[in-house]
């Protein structure tokens, strides 16, 4: 039995032997299975591959951008860094300069208020102890006359002894009795001044009441 000598040995096989016919064709039917399973084989290779180099590219892609991203936010956190501790710095220089300053201005005003004032006190005093001075000077000239030119009925009458006691006070210690008030108020006067160290200009505004010593009659 010649089954695979040529096409007409098989033919004339076939022809003659069926069973050859039939063995035939399930060698044919399993030869076209082999290539059909080949093919599909061939085409989920194929297909598997391509899948695997897309994914691939994809996942290189993916990774590309990812790091070029993360590369990008880390050069502006970077730069935006860089600059917000530039300006952070700058503004803390600039903040401690304001205050600096600021104390420094304070405390000049401060130091020239104080000797301004301290002035002010020392010449105001002064003055007005001057004033107290020659105003008592001149009230004092003045009673001094006005005794002086009183009648001689009432000199005489008081020497008689009907004003004995105020012919001392005048005489005698009118003129201790003035300066003790005098210096009494002086004294007063210049504590409630210097009280402060800082001396305003409305209390040096308002020039203090003369305090006019009463006359003895």
């Amino acid at each position: 039995m010649c089954l695979f000598t040529g096409d007409r040995c098989c033919r004339k096989n076939e022809d003659e032997n069926p069973e050859g016919r039939q063995v035939f064709q399930l060698l044919e039917s399993i030869d076209q299975y082999k290539t059909q399973q080949l093919e599909r084989l061939r085409e989920n290779y194929k297909l598997q591959v391509h899948k695997i180099k897309d994914n691939c590219v994809q996942q290189v892609e993916w990774i590309c951008d990812s790091y070029q991203n993360q590369v990008k936010n880390l050069k502006d956190i970077r730069d935006y860094g860089t600059s917000h501790l530039s300006s952070m710095k700058d503004q803390y220089y600039e903040q401690v300069k304001r205050v600096k300053e600021y104390s420094n201005s304070q405390l000049n005003w401060v130091r020239e208020n104080y000797v301004f004032q301290r002035n002010r006190i020392r010449k105001f005093s002064s003055h007005q102890v001057l004033r107290f001075r020659e105003s008592y000077k001149y009230q004092q000239q003045t009673l001094n006359k006005l005794l002086e030119n009183l009648p001689s009925l009432h000199l005489e009458n008081c020497r008689s002894g009907s004003c004995s006691k105020s012919d001392s006070v005048c005489a005698g210690g009118g003129a201790n009795v003035d300066d003790m008030e005098f210096e009494v108020y002086v004294k007063s006067n210049n504590d409630e001044e210097c009280g402060s160290v800082y001396y305003t200009g409305s209390e040096l505004s308002e020039s203090p009441r003369v305090v006019q010593p009463q006359q003895k009659k």
